[in-house]
């Protein structure tokens, strides 16, 4: 295995206009919100603005604070991350259809699908969902 990877990166939870909050599904099969990691000289508000609209093909107003942040460990394509995420939650107006077409290669490999999520849709679900505590933050 590759040397360890540390980075930065920030989350962003999306919430449309219903309260349903979006996820992407990963090959390895759970859920997660959009973001990624910092690029050099960015801070956590571009990285966000960036991030989403690559991901989701949406631009935003207000950011807002930080909801809070984490590490994490996970290994990807052979390569093991340590990654300390910042996690902001956008509330949007409306329906967003998402439009991906910003995604990396990386990215298009390790993601299978997306979906807005109602909270009683997470609250149920036997699924696997990142962050756990999410239902927290909505």
């Amino acid at each position: 295995m590759a040397m360890d990877e540390v980075r930065s990166a920030v989350r962003v939870i999306l919430v449309d206009g219903s309260g349903r909050t979006l996820l992407f599904r990963s090959v390895d099969d759970y859920w997660f919100t959009p973001g990624g990691g910092l690029d050099e000289g960015e801070d956590l508000e571009a990285a966000a603005r960036r991030e989403v609209l690559e991901e989701v093909g949406l631009e935003f107003g207000s950011l807002g604070e930080p909801l809070g942040s984490e590490q994490i460990e996970f290994v990807f394509e052979g390569r093991r991350i340590v990654q300390f995420q910042t996690y902001f939650r956008v509330r949007l107006e409306g329906f967003h259809e998402v439009l991906s077409a910003g995604f990396t290669e990386e990215e298009l490999r390790g993601v299978t699908a997306h979906r807005w999520w109602s909270r009683e849709e997470i609250s149920a679900t036997s699924e696997l969902i990142y962050p756990a505590h999410l239902l927290d933050w909505l």
